[in-house]
């Protein structure tokens, strides 16, 4: 996970920086708007499960309640990119 983010950092440099134009500017944003909307919550994901894996298992209802409104936001953050990028796409034909 973590080499697949600086992968993605590594590409936004890679786009911003190498020549500057609008096209290039604003998918550098729609790079940082997907980190900052999927990955970081799915990073946060990772390690509350990682961490609190022993304590969801034992306290049950409660801790499968936690689970699944974070798989929730998870879910809601991934629908957003879509959204995101199919926007971004029907732009681009006009």
């Amino acid at each position: 996970y973590l080499i697949f983010e600086v992968r993605i950092m590594s590409t936004f440099f890679l786009i911003t920086y190498w020549e500057r134009n609008p096209e290039r500017l604003r998918a550098g944003y729609y790079i940082i708007m997907y980190i900052l909307l999927i990955s970081f919550p799915l990073l946060i994901y990772y390690r509350v499960r990682m961490k609190y894996n022993y304590l969801i298992f034992r306290i049950g209802i409660i801790g499968g309640i936690i689970v699944r409104i974070l798989c929730l936001v998870v879910h809601i953050n991934l629908i957003l990119c879509r959204m995101i990028t199919s926007k971004m796409t029907f732009n681009d034909l006009k």
